[in-house]
C-alpha cells in the first residue's frame, strides 16, 4: 500500500541523495517532508496515518543513517504519533506541532551558536583562520556572523571522502 504520494518519495530519495549538505539542513527539508505528509494524511485513519509516518520515517532514516537530527526529528515525531488519539484531526494536529517547533528550533540553533561563538572568536587579535571539515550550516551562520560583525577571517573547508562532500 502507497502510504504517500510520488512527490515525497522524491524529496526523501533527493534527501538520500544530497552528499553535500549539512545536518541542520537534511533536517529541515526532512521536517518539510513530515509536514506534507501530515496535510496528506490528516484524514486516513488513526492506524493508517501512524503506520504511513512509520514508513515515512523509515524511508528518512535509510536516506541519511548518519544524520542525528533527521533521527531525533522522527523520534519525537513518531512518539507523538502513538499516543492516544480518538480522531485523525486530533494526531494530525498533534504530530503537527512537534514537527513543527522541531523546525523552529532547528532554524534557532544556528542562530543562537553564532552568538554564542562571537566572543570566543572576537579574542583573536588580527585576521583569523578558521578551519572547518565538511558542510555545516552551523559552522556557515557562525562565520557569516563573526563576518557581520567586523571579524576578518579566512576559511578553509576540507573535502570530505568518499562522497566528497
Amino acid at each position: 500500500m502507497a502510504v504517500f504520494n510520488n512527490s515525497l518519495t522524491h524529496e526523501v530519495a533527493a534527501i538520500g541523495e544530497d552528499h553535500v549538505s549539512g545536518a541542520t539542513a537534511l533536517a529541515l527539508r526532512a521536517a518539510e517532508v513530515l509536514s506534507s505528509f501530515i496535510t496528506i494524511a490528516r484524514d486516513w485513519p488513526l492506524r493508517r496515518q501512524r503506520e504511513g509516518l512509520f514508513t515515512l520515517c523509515s524511508q528518512l532514516f535509510q536516506a541519511q543513517p548518519n544524520m542525528a537530527p533527521i533521527i531525533n526529528l522522527c523520534s519525537a515525531a513518531m512518539e507523538a504519533g502513538q499516543r492516544n488519539f480518538r480522531q485523525p484531526g486530533e494526531w494530525a494536529g498533534e504530530v503537527g506541532k512537534v514537527v513543527e517547533n522541531f523546525h523552529r528550533q532547528l532554524l534557532r540553533s544556528n542562530s543562537a551558536i553564532a552568538e554564542l561563538t562571537l566572543p570566543k572568536l572576537s579574542r583573536t587579535p588580527n585576521s583569523l583562520r578558521v578551519l572547518t571539515h565538511s558542510a555545516s550550516s552551523s559552522v556557515e551562520e557562525a562565520i557569516l556572523h563573526a563576518h557581520r560583525h567586523g571579524l576578518k577571517l579566512s576559511v578553509i573547508c576540507t573535502e570530505t571522502r568518499p562522497m566528497l562532500e
